[in-house]
């Protein structure tokens, strides 16, 4: 069977990077929080920041909370899907970054996970015990996701978002 070639589209904007942010339903501790204002918040950053993204209903997920004994933690997540682009990705970081942090530490959670792609990466979070949390582990965000040779920014990016 031969294949068939796609006819080329004619289109204003192409993005595919994919960005996914997941809004919990609880904290660590498995209380309710009230999503919504947080859905509609990351809908309103992500729209300004990256010009548009579609939030769905809520799931039903678990995460193990290796600080707490490995105690799970069931959640039902809005998940936030954003079409973006790698460089659109980079200029903003420091206001995503920012976002994810707040978002953290309002809403008591143990980590805050979001898709670059194809991987996933997870805040290593201590917000409510350290003075300067590590808001994304630099190294394995920024070099997985860019490239070695994308990274040069990093270090002042880190550096205006965590002090």
């Amino acid at each position: 069977m031969a294949k068939r070639k796609l006819a080329p589209v004619d289109v204003a904007k192409r993005q595919s990077t994919l960005l996914v942010l997941f809004i919990p339903s609880t904290d660590r501790a498995g209380r309710e929080i009230d999503q919504m204002p947080w859905v509609d918040k990351m809908l309103s950053i992500l729209g300004e920041l990256f010009g548009g993204a579609t939030a769905f209903p809520r799931g039903r997920g678990v995460w193990r909370d290796d600080a707490q004994r490995g105690n799970l933690v069931f959640d039902d997540p809005v998940v936030i899907n954003c079409y973006t682009n790698d460089d659109s990705i980079l200029e903003q970081s420091p206001a995503l970054v920012r976002l994810l942090k707040e978002m953290g530490q309002a809403t008591k959670q143990g980590a805050v996970g979001f898709v670059i792609d194809k991987t996933y990466y997870r805040s290593v979070s201590r917000w409510r015990h350290r003075a300067k949390p590590r808001s994304l582990r630099k190294a394995s965000f920024w070099s997985r996701s860019f490239g070695r040779d994308r990274c040069a920014n990093e270090e002042h990016i880190f550096k205006s978002v965590t002090s």
